[in-house]
């Protein structure tokens, strides 16, 4: 296989898959494919996804790069799309609240030179606020549009933003909320709309374009930004 970029590729198998799945993240080509699959056929599927794993690689390069956080005071993190300064303050007491342009995180003594706490007590955070913010905005929009999920989760997920599966439980990544508000409804409608198609048929993006009309760039836009949510 020809291709202009150059990347590492990596295969896993499994006996708990039936079909042959490609995942790309950074520079790196995982394909995990059922035990049974032959190498020739795996080397013939590879070859069939070039073009589609060349265009990705492109994508991947074209991303913001992770900037890994320290979960010090006068560190900024997004919320909502915003930029907040993190700021710890000595208490007894554990809170944390979103207080003049600040995530302000009430912490004793002892716990504030522990980074794993800290970074544990910020996400725990954002995860609440995700999960609250989520479930009420796929609420409203799904009454707004007639649907009926059964139940809104959120997850840690690594490569999607979000899913919606047979038994109508729709599960987001939390780190969903860092995300501008406009970008979290496209979002929830795409994972809405999954409730009527559980495919990404050509009915299914009609369905998301009558809500969400510029769709495309709004999934463009997560693609390219989805590092700056990582920690």
């Amino acid at each position: 296989m020809k291709m202009g970029t150059e990347f590492n590729l990596e295969i896993k198998r499994t006996s708990r898959k039936k079909t042959i799945s490609f995942i790309i993240k950074n520079n790196i080509v995982q394909i995990i494919a059922p035990k049974t699959l032959s190498d020739i056929k795996i080397k013939s599927l590879i070859h069939k996804k070039s073009n589609w794993i060349e265009s990705k690689l492109k994508e991947n390069k074209l991303k913001t790069k992770i900037v890994f956080k320290n979960f010090e005071s006068a560190e900024k993190f997004l919320y909502l799309g915003k930029n907040y300064k993190l700021k710890f303050i000595l208490d007894s007491k554990y809170l944390v609240k979103l207080k003049s342009g600040e995530i302000q995180v009430c912490i004793n003594t002892k716990k504030k030179s522990d980074k794993k706490y800290r970074k544990k007590i910020v996400q725990n955070w954002f995860q609440e606020k995700a999960l609250s913010f989520l479930t009420n905005m796929t609420m409203d929009i799904a009454n707004e549009i007639k649907l009926n999920p059964k139940l809104v989760k959120i997850k840690s997920y690594k490569s999607r933003w979000g899913s919606c599966n047979s038994k109508d439980v729709i599960t987001y990544n939390w780190k969903l909320i860092m995300a501008p508000k406009s970008i979290i409804k496209y979002v929830v409608i795409h994972e809405l709309c999954h409730l009527k198609y559980l495919n990404h048929s050509k009915k299914y993006w009609n369905q998301v374009g009558k809500y969400v009309p510029d769709y495309k760039y709004k999934k463009q836009w997560l693609n390219h930004n989805a590092n700056t949510f990582e920690w």
